[in-house]
């Protein structure tokens, strides 16, 4: 940590990966929820820090084994925090917020693949996943693209309820996109969605 706050990320990795060593040395099938837990934050520390270096697919591949060892120890209650994966969707949205597309996509891509693997199509992290690739497809100036997967995620999204920030980013995107499109009665029905649950979330939040 030390290293990170001076910005001297080559000694940052090597520390990290000095106490993942360590730690590996006690990853075993009997691990205790303290061990695997701190295994598993460690790779996302090295995560991070790879990411600083803007080395994706270090980054994407710390995070990925952070997870799985998540799920190697699952009956230890390691997966219930969802932590990894809701880490995973944090660096993608700040590196789509630094408009760093390329790493972003490199993460989205583990993101995908770790969800199809232990959840499903169906699954608000799916949606969540198809929703940043709508965002990418925007940036990318692919509205084709853009367009197929903002309509899955508000399909997906919507199937577990609506008054979410999910589905109101999802609205506010595609009134975005159909506006941009010169689509006006698809992005005016967008925006009257997007308003009627932005109604709806203050309303239950008074």
């Amino acid at each position: 940590e030390c290293f990170l706050l001076k910005k001297d990320y080559g000694n940052a990795v090597k520390k990290r990966e000095k106490a993942i060593n360590i730690m590996e040395k006690l990853h075993t099938k009997d691990s205790d929820t303290r061990t695997a837990n701190l295994l598993s934050n460690l790779y996302n520390n090295l995560s991070n820090t790879y990411l600083l270096m803007k080395r994706g697919n270090e980054a994407a591949n710390a995070l990925r084994t952070a997870f799985d060892i998540r799920m190697e120890y699952a009956h230890l209650g390691l997966t219930k925090s969802h932590d990894s994966l809701q880490q995973m969707m944090n660096l993608i949205n700040m590196l789509l917020l630094a408009k760093d597309v390329e790493n972003a996509k490199i993460v989205l891509e583990q993101y995908e693949t770790l969800v199809l693997e232990h959840l499903s199509d169906t699954s608000l992290d799916y949606g969540i996943c198809k929703l940043s690739r709508g965002i990418i497809d925007m940036m990318e100036g692919t509205p084709e693209s853009a367009e197929v997967n903002l309509l899955v995620a508000e399909s997906i999204i919507n199937a577990v309820g609506t008054d979410n920030d999910y589905m109101k980013t999802t609205y506010r995107y595609l009134n975005n996109l159909y506006a941009r499109w010169k689509m006006p009665e698809k992005a005016i029905e967008y925006r009257d969605k997007y308003f009627n649950i932005n109604r709806i979330t203050t309303s239950k939040n008074a």
